[in-house]
């Protein structure tokens, strides 16, 4: 833990990745400004201060992040329209808010005040969305949120889609409840109370988002908090968080009905909206282009040459609805190798870290178990959605890393040189 009197520079990348982290739950354009001036001022303190960010496992987790954007460099110059390719992987530059994070994070007090402020952002996040559900309230914009069949609107907060505001909730609201029900948490009492009413809050407005893939993640990443936690603290709000997912699906009009219903349709394999009929033509895609794949932003032309001629506009969709075929599509199979090589390596830093015991006071395996259900979430999001293509949701997982990772930081530096 870093104990050196903070500097301006130290205070300002705290302010503005503070302000990141909060500003992800309302704007992206305000989260990425904020970013982007930590990563120069991030940057800055590199030069100055030096900190030794090369220790392992962290170096390997660096490596895997450079080979893979530098592998989609490499497809977007050897494939069609490389200029447009190249601006299209400019979200690689996210992978930079975990380094930032764990600069900033390694101070256990900036951590806290970041953790208590996303608490709050949460809680104020998932209300609006509830909100949103009685009254179609859409702040900022022209026209109110979707209203659904027999009543109610889809709640999105102040997302562009339903889906990725819940898919952001869902990420959230299992990180924070793992955090917060965690017997060696070092949030205070009452922030520990509302992270536990911020996570089932984010349950709530994550239901009444209609959306199914991040509701039944939801309801997996219960059960496993449960079995992994295993206190009665953890059971009980738990058991509420599930009660309250089981009562809103059954009797909110037509939520049951739609989850069904979508379920089927996903399974129908001619038809061209379905799941199963977009993975199939991603398929044969893949088939066609198996080493640097189509490049970044072209999947969408390559996608209509496999779908009839007489197709609707509407049935040309713009990704596969799955993130490992859409690495797999954009940067062929050697993508696809690092993308799956780099969540192994965070699942297992994570794994690790969640038993481990420090001779330190610094709770590392609730922060560590907080970074793993959290990826497990943001993963279970990934089968049917392109969440780690969603700028919104990738960054919030970037920040779920970096809070496990800060601790590995902290850690590493504890141990004698050998």
């Amino acid at each position: 833990m870093n104990t050196a009197r903070p500097t301006y520079l130290s205070r300002a990348l705290f302010g503005f990745y503070w302000l990141f982290v909060v500003s992800s739950a309302f704007s992206i354009a305000v989260s990425q400004i904020a970013l982007g001036v930590a990563v120069v001022l991030f940057a800055v303190q590199l030069v100055r201060t030096k900190p030794n960010l090369m220790i392992s496992p962290l170096r390997h987790i660096w490596l895997l992040m450079v080979l893979y954007v530098g592998w989609m460099v490499i497809a977007s110059i050897l494939n069609d329209n490389t200029a447009t390719s190249l601006v299209e992987i400019r979200e690689g530059w996210l992978f930079l808010a975990v380094p930032v994070g764990v600069c900033v994070m390694q101070d256990t007090h900036n951590r806290r005040h970041i953790l208590q402020a996303f608490i709050i952002a949460l809680i104020v996040a998932a209300l609006y969305g509830v909100l949103q559900y009685f009254t179609g309230l859409f702040l900022f914009k022209t026209h109110a949120a979707a209203e659904m069949p027999f009543g109610g609107f889809r709640a999105q907060g102040g997302f562009s889609h339903a889906l990725t505001y819940a898919n952001y909730l869902a990420v959230a609201a299992v990180t924070l409840l793992t955090l917060a029900l965690h017997r060696q948490s070092d949030l205070p009492p009452l922030w520990s109370t509302l992270a536990v009413v911020g996570g089932l809050l984010a349950v709530i407005a994550t239901v009444l988002s209609f959306s199914r893939g991040p509701v039944i993640g939801l309801i997996l990443s219960l059960v496993i908090i449960a079995v992994l936690l295993r206190n009665r603290k953890a059971l009980a709000a738990l058991a509420v968080g599930g009660l309250v997912c089981a009562v809103l699906i059954w009797q909110v009009p037509s939520m049951a009905d739609r989850f069904i219903n979508s379920a089927i349709v996903e399974r129908d394999g001619n038809y061209q909206h379905s799941r199963r009929y977009i993975w199939s033509r991603t398929f044969e895609i893949i088939r066609q282009h198996p080493v640097i794949g189509v490049g970044p932003a072209n999947f969408r032309d390559h996608y209509r040459a496999t779908i009839p001629e007489e197709s609707v506009p509407e049935f040309v969709v713009p990704h596969a609805h799955n993130d490992l075929l859409q690495v797999t599509v954009e940067g062929g199979l050697p993508a696809a190798a690092l993308w799956l090589g780099l969540w192994l390596a965070i699942l297992t830093v994570a794994w690790r870290g969640r038993k481990h015991r420090s001779t330190s006071r610094l709770p590392a395996p609730a922060y560590s178990l907080a970074m793993l259900l959290g990826s497990l979430m943001f993963l279970m999001t990934s089968v049917t959605e392109a969440s780690f293509f969603d700028e919104e949701v990738r960054q919030l997982a970037m920040f779920v890393w970096a809070i496990g990772l800060a601790d590995w930081y902290n850690y590493r530096q504890q141990l004698p040189a050998v």
